[in-house]
């Protein structure tokens, strides 16, 4: 009889053995000149790789695929476990001990993922790692190989890493200088990667079950078409698919504060690659939330997307006073949530400028950015027009529907980029926002200079920022004169890096009641019904101002 575990945290489990050896793994490279093939196991390969960009092909090793100790010992040590220990302290289960399923399935790849053992956890992730030539800038894919017979959760699937991207970490000091923000970004996109096979996927949306009925949902997402006009006059339909299953639709409407808002907006943006739309948050309206198509440095893994998972009826929920949150749109009320940007509706800080080629703080302050606008040598699709002249588009690019925002480049967290020594005007770390700085140098007039400060929140929701060692209150649109060099320029009455980020919702109905278990799967084919989940690395180019 199976000893069943009620609302324990979700045990994820690593399987390493496709990267730890020669043997155990076909289609790594070990040695530069040799060759391997990648693609799914059985096919031929139609040539090499460099010549075909797709699989099945034979790849030539380079010297920087090559799979050493060395890199195998980083992703076992540095990588992987912080990966299941992320997952592990939001989500939970109700499952048996151990996993009894005697079976071998194969995900797409060359080898067989061989499960007749069974395993103790709840999710089994196969690491491989291999060159990926589909897309050379690609670091990562994952997909989800398996899912259980009685409830359709996943509980299999497979992560490929890039060699040759990773090896630039394996220096510990460069790692955590120089190449911190890189390192940062590679982490939040395997986070990413992670989620998308433990559900957050447009394939897996029809197998969601409804707490309430117990069955699945008739829609998890709702289309919805509005009418528009553009700047120039021309009138335009605006197209959207929205998640609209109850827990998300709480998060997005008290996120926005907008009881108008249907449910959260997913992007319709493909941006050449497969796998964009659909699975992943609008970025106009979520801004640097994990789940986006773009992942950045700083990509909080928020309450939208444990609402999101929570909803699937596979997982419950723990530790919701430690989630990630971000600033993005929060509490900009139903024009920021349901109108397309303008300046009317994006009028706050770090969204619209006043002025083309700004620099200054990003809309969630995590750093400095310019927002700039520029014509382009065509028309921009009518929706995405915000200018009465139609060829004018914004730095956010297609991804952001051509919206200028100051995209952050120059993150607060970043402690190699620290613009002074002694940190008088400028302070890197955790927990560091940007300010808006009064500067009064001598014999000059007084200047605005951004500068990144430690900041907290106090129990009222009072913003504090600590300069050279002392705490300082900032009420909205207040000055906090610290000596006769530096005043701070407190946020507005909009700003909401105090503001809260509630769940909402029973915190007594946060797992599921467990149904049944039953150990027959029903395995996925990749090829058919999945898409590979692969993010392309946008390298973050950090502009040259002095500050």
């Amino acid at each position: 009889m199976l000893k069943i575990n009620y609302h324990i945290s979700v045990r994820v489990i690593i399987a390493h053995q496709c990267i730890h050896d020669e043997l155990s793994s076909r289609i790594s490279c070990y040695r530069a000149g040799s060759s391997v093939l990648i693609g799914p196991k059985g096919f031929q390969s139609i040539g090499l790789c460099d010549t075909y960009k797709r699989t099945p092909c034979t790849y030539i090793c380079k010297q920087e695929d090559v799979v050493s100790a060395e890199l195998i010992d980083f992703f076992n040590s540095q990588i992987l476990p912080n990966i299941t220990e992320f997952f592990e302290r939001y989500l939970t289960v109700n499952a048996p001990d151990h996993k009894v399923l005697r079976t071998i399935i194969n995900c797409g790849e060359a080898y067989d993922i061989d499960l007749s053992r069974g395993f103790k956890g709840d999710f089994m992730f196969y690491v491989s790692a291999h060159p990926i030539v589909t897309n050379t800038e690609s670091i990562a894919y994952s997909l989800t190989c398996a899912s259980h017979a009685h409830n359709d959760a996943p509980y299999v699937g497979l992560i490929n890493l890039q060699p040759a991207y990773f090896q630039r970490f394996l220096n510990e000091t460069a790692r955590k200088s120089n190449l911190l923000v890189e390192w940062m970004q590679a982490y939040r996109i395997l986070l990413h990667e992670v989620t998308h096979s433990i559900g957050f996927s447009k394939k897996l949306f029809q197998f969601y079950i409804n707490r309430l009925t117990g069955k699945k949902y008739v829609n998890v997402t709702t289309k919805s078409t509005t009418n528009g006009l553009s700047p120039s006059g021309e009138s335009f339909q605006y197209t959207s698919q929205s998640i609209t299953t109850p827990s998300v639709r709480t998060v997005v409407a008290n996120h926005f504060n907008c009881d108008e808002q249907n449910g959260a907006e997913l992007e319709n943006i493909d941006n050449n690659s497969s796998g964009i739309v659909g699975s992943h948050w609008k970025s106009t309206k979520f801004g640097e939330e994990l789940m986006l198509t773009n992942t950045m440095p700083i990509s909080p893994f928020t309450n939208l997307t444990l609402a999101l998972l929570y909803d699937s009826g596979w997982y419950g929920l723990i530790n919701l006073d430690k989630i990630e949150s971000t600033n993005w749109g929060k509490g900009k009320g139903c024009y920021f949530a349901n109108q397309t940007c303008s300046m009317s509706t994006w009028n706050y800080t770090g969204y619209w400028p006043a002025e083309n080629n700004k620099v200054g703080c990003s809309a969630s302050r995590s750093g400095m950015g310019m927002a700039s606008w520029t014509e382009h040598s065509r028309n921009l699709p009518v929706y995405q027009q915000h200018w009465s002249n139609s060829t004018i588009g914004g730095n956010g690019g297609a991804e952001f529907d051509y919206c200028p925002f100051s995209k952050t480049s120059i993150f607060c967290f970043d402690t190699s980029q620290s613009n002074s020594s002694n940190n008088f005007f400028d302070d890197r770390g955790d927990r560091h926002l940007c300010f808006d700085q009064i500067i009064n140098s001598n014999n000059s007039l007084d200047y605005i200079q951004m500068g990144c400060r430690e900041y907290r929140c106090e129990v009222d929701g009072t913003l504090q920022v600590k300069v050279n060692q002392k705490w300082y209150s900032c009420q909205p649109n207040d000055r906090v004169v610290v000596n006769e060099n530096i005043t701070i320029v407190c946020p507005d009455e909009f700003d909401q890096t105090c503001g809260t980020s509630s769940f909402d919702i029973d915190t007594d109905t946060l797992s599921e009641p467990y149904s049944g278990y039953n150990s027959a799967i029903s395995s996925f084919n990749p090829k058919q019904t999945l898409t590979n989940n692969v993010i392309i690395v946008t390298l973050v180019y950090l502009l040259l101002y002095i500050f």
